[in-house]
């Protein structure tokens, strides 16, 4: 259900990054496109790349401890 919820969300907004969705539902002009693209499904990533890599890992790791600590 949740996947089914998500993919509505993603129908209805589009590939609008955050700034995009924000400006219109304030009423803002929007900036001129900047060249670059919508990212994955609106996001993108900015900075360094490996701290989301390593965030992601440490998020992981933490998961499978706590899982095979409570054995849920």
């Amino acid at each position: 259900m949740v996947l089914v919820a998500c993919l509505l969300a993603y129908i209805a907004t589009g590939d609008k990054g955050i700034e995009e969705r924000f400006s219109n539902a304030v009423g803002l002009p929007s900036e001129p496109d900047q060249g670059g693209d919508n990212g994955i499904f609106g996001f993108t990533l900015e900075g360094n790349h490996f701290s989301y890599l390593i965030i992601l890992v440490l998020i992981i790791v933490a998961t499978a401890l706590i899982y095979v600590k409570y054995r849920v």
